[in-house]
């Protein structure tokens, strides 16, 4: 009989766990796609605290259950496309608290802001700071991308993908993940002087 360590059927398990984690993905997306749905575009008060009143996001009218266990009506919600294909992979909700849809795929997912062909290609993590990033090179009349990439892991994951001129806006994080990641890229980076800021706490102060 095989036994646990037997290389077929830890060969078969593998398989098995994928495709489950494929489906879960696939059930996610089709989740994703109906939640943004059934959005509308508005003001939030999120926004406002970042200092960008006049932006505007898709809002969730339905009560989503967040980390902490409190519901939340209102949220804002984040489409998270493929970076290749631009498909909906999931969706990031921000309320009182920022949740991610569960089982939804957030390697290799990306929020763009700008023009389909850029100059140069931004990659940060928040939507706030690349909100903000965006308004700069907005400001200098530059035809330039933003990539709001949600965490560092999937920024590293996605730098040595980017086709042309790219530079990572890191987060001056207190634990140094923001400076460090953006140094394994191998990319030019820009970061506020000040440690525990981020681009959007540069652009308010």
């Amino acid at each position: 009989s095989a036994s646990p360590a037997d290389p077929i059927v830890l060969r078969e398990c593998r398989v098995s766990d994928r495709r489950e984690s494929e489906r879960r993905h696939q059930d996610a997306a089709r989740r994703a796609q109906q939640i943004i749905a059934r959005c509308s575009y508005g003001p939030h008060p999120y926004l406002g605290a970042k200092g960008l009143y006049s932006e505007q996001a898709l809002i969730d009218p339905e009560p989503v259950k967040l980390p902490d266990g409190s519901t939340e009506s209102g949220c804002i919600v984040i489409p998270m496309r493929n970076f290749r294909t631009g498909a909906v992979q999931s969706v990031q909700w921000i309320g009182r608290q920022k949740k991610y849809l569960p089982g939804g795929q957030a390697r290799g997912a990306v929020h763009a802001l700008g023009p389909q062909k850029a100059q140069t290609v931004w990659l940060c993590e928040g939507i706030a700071t690349g909100l903000s990033a965006f308004a700069a090179v907005k400001s200098l009349y530059r035809q330039d991308k933003v990539l709001v990439t949600f965490s560092a892991g999937n920024l590293a994951h996605l730098a040595p993908q980017i086709q042309g001129r790219a530079i990572v806006i890191a987060d001056n994080d207190n634990s140094g993940t923001g400076q460090r990641v953006a140094q394994e890229t191998g990319l030019p980076s820009v970061m506020s002087p000040i440690e525990g800021e981020d681009i959007n706490d540069l652009h308010q102060r």
